[in-house]
């Protein structure tokens, strides 16, 4: 299959895959147009004509229109197709001005292209994050979030990107490929136009703003194929759980939602001391500490400098991280007009100075919150691209400039976009606080005056989804999500919902996972069926993809898998998306497979059940061969996870390459086994209902597990 570029009978574009229309037109739409020193501007459009191209000695379709005043042209526009990618781009050949419509994306100047789609195409979009500007609004925007609708004529008038339309056989990704800040795509009476901030006012001389379509056969395969383009133009790999101590190791944070809630229970170097001591009591494998608020700020969001706030930290966090052996995640946040970096916001420079003090405090990673805010109130982070871009780039740099990561937060999605390009950016958070889906947090909020909290009161139902299906399309734009953190069990006055689903939710992310639980309040047994042995965060191998056939749909189903080999184990989430109890059944292999419920901790023969509003099931099908099943690691959320299962195979018996000393491996048998050891060794095996569990001690690579024949 790949994408083809076809002109209609009146000569506007039409993009194709087979025998199937996506796209119905692409065209240019400059309403105004304007160039430097032109009062008339009459414009005069070339039709568009088909041209040579090949890229290493590969042809490709490629289609050309200029628009000239007179003789002088304005911009040029081209549109090319290479197996299944189609970029439309527009090149400004002379400055264009007088472009400005408003400080906001909610309307637009210039549609660079407009693209009309057939009705009947399912839509998955997520909203872009920055509402509009200049008003007394302090914090700016909302929380970018993953939309599914019926028709493209149900978009909504909110600025999104990227955009993927879908139906039983193809999926389309669209999505701004250059000037990423201060891009958007927005429904405009049914068509879709990709386009810039209104508050823009001149596009310079030279300047080549690019979009890009990319098919695939599903939502998935669609939206990763548009990232793989995009990393690949930003020189950026997928980050992967390994990359980062904040997605290897499991953290302690006392982000809004955690028992150190600001507001609730204020977080100093003395509570911190003591916090981290009774987890070292515990013996809960801690190996980092994630701090909000740090420093002294004007209001939350607009910090005044970066250094610790000596009302909390007397002498700093470095001594405290020293103590105790563990790196720093710290918290960033927009800037305060007054701020003591003298800084107007829309310069990096000041981030320089920045990364010295976190590298100071033995920070790893810089948390950097309220981004949004800071573009909201910067107009120049708006209305000029080329400083918007520079901005955010130039955070990141001075950033990985020191070795220190990014994690994203209350960002837009021109960010995420714009991380394509930004290897040290390797994660971003994907839904609103975890406070907000706590009832019993935002009562006691309420208690102590702060009831405004209750108006952004979230219902698990919806966090939950978000964070899947926003978290699947930072991945695809190669971030990993970051859930927030949680609960491990009921504390009072913040809450702790349903923590064994958070827990599984977190564990299949492949992003951070980070508790905030008070002193001596951590759920010691949960919090070792995440880790191995040595502390480790147990993944699988990417976050969980949805099921297309079910987005939109009461019941969404989302799906992560290992691979070890040629031999696949794989996760499976059923989630109740609304508001009421829904049934679901979902259909089965009859040979070939064991159905774990991870839930309940047994093997079962269907997934299918109950789910009440926000819950899901957890499932793991584990891979069956002449009645042998090797679930994995005995009572771990992953059971078969990535860099410990490394390698599997069935060749008369299963032979399994694996790292995991001092884990129990649990196979599932209907008749009796015998397990060997890489020198053919027998290993002794307890039995468990129907599962074998087997210790590994120190020095076992490998098992071959076969059935045992009557002597």
């Amino acid at each position: 299959m790949s994408l083809r570029i076809r002109l209609s009978s009146d000569g506007h574009p039409e993009i194709w895959a087979n025998d199937q229309i996506l796209v119905s037109k692409l065209d240019l739409d400059i309403p105004g147009l304007q160039h430097e020193g032109c009062l008339e501007c009459v414009q005069e459009v070339s039709p568009w004509e088909w041209r040579e191209a090949a890229h290493c000695g590969e042809a490709y379709q490629a289609l050309r229109r200029t628009v000239r005043r007179g003789h002088v042209p304005l911009i040029t526009a081209e549109i090319l197709s290479t197996g299944n990618v189609v970029t439309f781009s527009v090149t400004a050949e002379q400055t264009l001005s007088g472009l400005s419509v408003g400080d906001t994306f909610d309307t637009y100047s210039v549609a660079f292209p407009r693209i009309v789609l057939p009705s009947h195409y399912h839509c998955l979009l997520t909203t872009y994050g920055l509402g509009p500007s200049g008003g007394d609004d302090g914090v700016g925007g909302y929380w970018p979030e993953a939309m599914v609708v019926e028709s493209t004529k149900q978009i909504p008038s909110k600025a999104f990107a990227p955009l993927v339309l879908f139906d039983e056989a193809n999926a389309l990704a669209i999505a701004p490929a250059s000037q990423f800040l201060t891009s958007a795509l927005i429904n405009d009476c049914g068509d879709i136009v990709r386009t810039l901030h209104g508050s823009i006012d001149r596009i310079e001389s030279g300047t080549r703003i690019e979009t890009l379509f990319a098919w695939g056969e599903s939502v998935t395969a669609s939206l990763m194929h548009a990232g793989d383009v995009l990393l690949a133009r930003g020189g950026k790999t997928r980050p992967t759980p390994r990359d980062s101590i904040m997605t290897t190791k499991m953290g302690w944070w006392n982000a809004y939602g955690g028992y150190y809630t600001e507001p609730i229970h204020p977080l100093t170097g003395v509570e911190l001391v003591e916090l981290l001591a009774s987890l070292k009591q515990q013996q809960i494998p801690i190996g980092y500490i994630g701090l909000d608020l740090w420093y002294p700020y004007k209001y939350i969001g607009q910090a005044l400098h970066y250094s610790p706030d000596t009302g909390k930290y007397e002498h700093g966090i470095h001594p405290i991280a020293e103590e105790f052996d563990l790196p720093v995640v710290l918290h960033l946040s927009a800037l305060a007009q007054e701020n003591e970096y003298q800084s107007n916001g829309s310069d990096p420079a000041f981030y320089r100075q920045v990364a010295e003090e976190l590298i100071h405090q033995h920070a790893v990673v810089a948390w950097h919150d309220w981004l949004r805010t800071q573009q909201h109130l910067t107009p120049a982070l708006r209305n000029d691209p080329v400083i918007a871009d520079a901005w955010f780039n130039g955070m990141a740099k001075a950033m990985a400039d020191k070795g220190i990561s990014v994690l994203t937060c209350m960002h837009t999605m021109g960010m995420i976009l714009a991380s394509t390009g930004l290897p040290n950016v390797i994660a971003a958070r994907s839904s609103i606080d975890y406070l907000f889906a706590q009832p019993e947090a935002l009562d006691t909020l309420e208690r102590l005056g702060q009831g405004g909290f209750k108006n952004e009161a979230t219902p698990l139902y919806v966090m939950r989804r978000q964070n899947l299906l926003v978290g699947f399309t930072y991945y695809a734009m190669g971030v990993l999500p970051f859930y927030d953190l949680f609960l491990t069990q009921w504390q009072e006055d913040v809450g702790g919902i349903s923590p064994q689903a958070e827990a599984i939710l977190r564990a299949l992310s492949c992003g951070p996972m980070g508790i905030g639980d008070g002193p001596g309040q951590t759920d010691v047994d949960l919090v070792h069926a995440l880790v191995s042995s040595t502390g480790d965060l147990l993944h699988p191998d990417h976050p969980p993809y949805p099921d297309t056939p079910t987005l939109g749909k009461s019941i969404e189903v989302y799906r992560t898998e290992h691979t070890a080999g040629a031999v696949v184990w794989e996760y499976v989430i059923a989630l109740n998306t609304t508001q009421e109890v829904q049934s679901f059944s979902l259909p089965v292999k009859q040979h070939g497979q064991v159905i774990w419920d991870g839930m309940h901790h047994c093997v079962v023969e269907q997934m299918q059940g109950m789910l009440a509003s926000g819950e899901l099931a957890y499932y793991v099908i584990v891979p069956e061969f002449d009645g042998i099943a090797p679930l994995g690691l005995w009572n771990k959320t992953v059971p078969a996870p990535s860099h410990v299962l490394v390698h599997a195979e069935w060749n008369e018996a299963w032979n399994i390459w694996l790292d995991a000393p001092g884990e129990t491996f649990a196979i599932w048998s209907a008749d009796p086994i015998i397990v060997t050891d890489q020198d053919g060794r027998e290993l002794s095996l307890e039995q468990e209902g129907p599962f074998a569990l087997c210790l590994l001690s120190e020095g076992v690579s490998s098992l071959r597990i076969a059935r045992r024949w009557p002597t």
